[in-house]
């Protein structure tokens, strides 16, 4: 998936929440996190990654090749989970 997709599906998955990433010779690295504003000390106390983020670094594969988009959806993956999780324990979605 192209870089532009998965920036696409993140805004749209995840509005109100904020990405950074890069890529060096040994890894693609991506932090997402909801954007301050949107975050209560409940959220913060459930799991402190809605506060510091969901980061995720992915080392290259055999080819010496790992794409920023697998990354972030990587990052996505991480979020999601969360996410249901406090779903479940507060009746709030943490994506809106």
């Amino acid at each position: 998936m192209s870089i532009d997709a998965a920036v696409e599906n993140f805004r749209k998955e995840f509005p109100y929440w904020r990405w950074n990433g890069g890529v060096c010779g040994l890894s693609a690295h991506v932090c997402i996190a909801p954007d301050d504003w949107t975050i209560s000390d409940e959220m913060r106390a459930f799991d402190e990654r809605f506060n510091s983020g969901f980061d995720v670094e992915l080392e290259h594969d055999n080819t010496g090749i790992r794409c920023i988009s697998d990354a972030l959806e990587a990052a996505m993956k991480e979020a999601r989970a969360a996410c249901d999780a406090w779903l479940a324990h507060s009746g709030k979605d943490a994506r809106a």
